[in-house]
Parts: structure tokens; C-alpha cells; sequence
């Protein structure tokens, strides 16, 4: 498949701001996409993209600070122990972006000289005393952590300078060497980092970083209880760390807490919080939830148009049926005048079932 002609601005501008699109666009552009992102400064991250292959230490070095940083970035879906030392060499780099992407590529790396130096850095400041976790920021004057982190100079108060580094410490600290210490599996680690809000968000980040499904299984549960009922969880990173799962994965936990939302009164919204976070096509299961909150739905639901919209791309499309049904019945019958929210309602439920429609037909086209 091909990305049309017509089509290709815009999907190019749309990868230059998202990376993983960026990455991807590389297999569908074309020949045209190609040759303009040969022309185009703005586009030429798809260039770098496509060869990735190519890539040499000697051709790292010969390039600017931005291509330095954006080359070691498209290597990241070939990166393997042998990629330690040019990432050590990058982290001399003067260019912090430079530093910062080899020092998060270099926490995917198992195993690693930085890594174990950062291990030993975060055990000196985050301890379990008498069963509850103690916290301590490096001190400003401590030369280590900088060091071990590729940081330049910093600047704010002294209190935000040592929560700083200690969160950028615990983010690129190995994960597994808080086992023995916190606790004796990932699931003990979180339970005990649950009592310290900023600690368990900043596990959270190191298990992105990281690219560590297993701890994003662990992570989940006490991050998203806490972030459903205070933050919006495109906020966390508790939809960052659901990304990491696999597709069946995915599904399996958005059933989970799509189970324990009830139809009615602000159901759509509850449920918006829980399948936002799945970016995978929804299992039927989850569909089927997703379709029963969507006809149970009260009209004054805020997040019921949120929820359609999800549903436009995710939801398997054979429910089409379904919604068009719940979408006339909304309406009651036509001798009847719906009220103004009813007739929102059907048209949003209508939209849906008619994308839903389209996307079965496709799929029966094609298959």
C-alpha cells in the first residue's frame, strides 16, 4: 500500500511531529515521498528513516548536532549491545539533545557499564526502611549523578535542582535493580512506590524509557486508580505504558475496568479514560462494552461524542447494525419530536454507525 499522491503533504507533516508515524511513513510513501523528503529540510527525516540500515559510526560523526541526534534516534528499532560504545561516545557529545536520545537508547541496552553506575547512583537515594520507601535527592554539589546523566549546567532553585536529577536518575536507572531492594517482583516494587506519588509516576516513565512490558503490567493497576479519579490519563503515562503491551494485551486489560462501568449517567466518560488508552483495533469483547455504553449512554454525557470518536477506528465494524439501530431508536418513533439532546445523540451514533458501515465494507473488499 502506497500513500496517494494528494495525501502526501499533509502525512509528511504529520510524521515530521510524530516519530513513530515518521518511522513507519518510511514503508508507505513511495517513490514521490521519497524524493520529497530528498528536497525538503523539513521532510528529511524520512530519509533518515529509510536508511537506517546504512547507518555508520563514521557517518554519525561527519553530520551537525541535529542529525547527529536524529540518526542515533532512527536507530533505535536496530539497536543491540554492539551500539554501546557509540552511545558512550555520544553522551561526551556537546549537544544535550545528543546526550539525552543516547542516554535513553542506551537504557534499552541490558546490561551496560552506564547502566549499573546508574544503579548504584539511585539505590544510594531511594530506600526501603522498616517496609516504607525513603527518599533522598542527590545533593546539588554532588558531582556523580550529573556526571552519570550527560546533564549540563543547571539552573533553578536548589530544591528543584535535586528532584530533578533524582527523577532523571530513577528514570534511567536499570528497573530491575530496584528488585531485592523495594520489593521481590515488579508488583512489590509498585505497591511500595505507591505511597509516593512522584516515584511511581517516574517508574512509569522508566518503564517507556525502558521499553519494559513486564513492569508496565505491574505499573498499571496503582497508577491508573489513582490518575482516573484526579488527572485525565492522556496526562500519565499510564496510555504510553498500555502502548507497550501487546495488542491482546491491550484489549485484555481496557476489558478489565470496561467491565466495572455501568451504562447510564456518565458511563460514556468513564469508559472514554479506559479505551483511549488502547490504540490497537478493540478485540469484540471490548466492542461490544464500548457499543452497550454507547446505547445506554445518557444524553447529557460529556464524553459520549469522545467515546463515538474513539469507536470510529477501533471498534470492529460488523457492529455497524447495532449502532444504526440504537441511533433510530434514540429518536423514538416519527410521530414523536425528540428533544434537542436526543437528536444530538442519534446524529452522533449515526456518524458512527455510518464510518463503522464503511470500514465493514472495506474490509469485505479487500478480504
Amino acid at each position: 500500500m502506497v500513500v496517494p499522491t494528494d495525501l502526501l503533504p499533509a502525512v509528511l507533516n504529520r510524521g515530521a511531529r510524530d516519530h513513530d508515524l515518521g518511522r513507519a511513513l518510511a514503508r508507505v510513501v513511495g517513490e514521490r515521498g521519497r524524493w520529497l523528503a530528498a528536497v525538503s529540510s523539513r521532510w528529511a527525516y524520512l530519509e533518515r528513516h529509510t536508511h537506517t540500515g546504512e547507518f555508520t559510526v563514521e557517518k554519525w560523526r561527519a553530520q551537525g548536532a541535529e542529525n547527529r541526534r536524529a540518526l542515533l534516534e532512527a536507530r533505535e528499532p536496530l539497536l543491540s549491545p554492539a551500539d554501546e560504545s557509540l552511545l558512550e561516545e555520544a553522551m561526551a557529545d556537546r549537544s544535550s539533545r545528543v546526550r539525552g536520545i543516547a542516554l535513553a537508547l542506551l537504557a534499552q541496552l541490558p546490561d551496560t557499564e552506564r547502566g549499573r553506575r546508574l544503579a548504584d547512583l539511585a539505590r544510594r537515594h531511594v530506600t526501603l526502611r522498616d517496609g516504607a520507601v525513603e527518599i533522598s535527592p542527590p545533593e546539588v554539589a554532588d558531582p556523580d549523578v550529573p556526571a552519570a546523566l550527560g546533564l549540563s549546567a543547571a539552573t533553578g532553585t536548589r530544591e528543584e535542582i535535586r528532584e530533578e536529577r533524582l527523577w532523571a536518575l530513577v528514570t534511567h536507572a536499570p528497573l530491575d535493580c530496584w528488585l531485592g531492594r523495594l520489593g521481590a517482583d515488579p508488583d512489590e516494587v509498585a505497591a511500595a512506590a505507591s505511597a509516593h506519588p512522584e516515584l511511581l509516576d517516574t517508574l512509569a516513565n522508566a518503564a517507556v524509557v525502558q521499553r519494559r512490558p513486564d513492569w508496565a503490567r505491574a505499573l498499571l493497576p496503582a497508577l491508573f486508580q489513582r490518575l482516573s479519579r484526579r488527572h485525565h490519563v492522556r496526562s500519565s503515562r499510564a496510555h504510553a505504558l498500555v502502548g507497550l503491551l501487546p495488542p491482546d494485551d491491550q484489549c485484555a486489560w481496557a476489558l478489565e475496568h470496561a467491565k466495572q462501568v455501568s451504562p447510564g449517567t456518565r458511563g460514556a466518560t468513564a469508559l472514554l479514560s479506559v479505551v483511549e488508552c488502547v490504540e490497537c483495533p478493540w478485540s469484540p469483547d471490548l466492542g461490544q462494552i464500548v457499543a452497550d455504553v454507547l446505547i445506554g449512554a445518557e444524553n447529557s454525557d460529556s464524553g459520549l461524542a469522545a467515546l463515538a470518536h474513539a469507536a470510529e477506528t477501533r471498534m470492529p465494524p460488523e457492529l455497524h447494525p447495532r449502532i444504526a439501530e440504537a441511533a433510530r431508536t434514540r429518536l423514538g418513533p416519527p410521530s414523536d419530536q425528540p428533544d434537542r439532546d436526543a437528536q444530538r445523540v442519534a446524529e452522533i451514533l449515526r456518524g458512527l454507525a455510518e464510518k463503522l458501515r464503511f470500514r465493514h465494507e472495506m474490509h469485505k473488499e479487500f478480504h
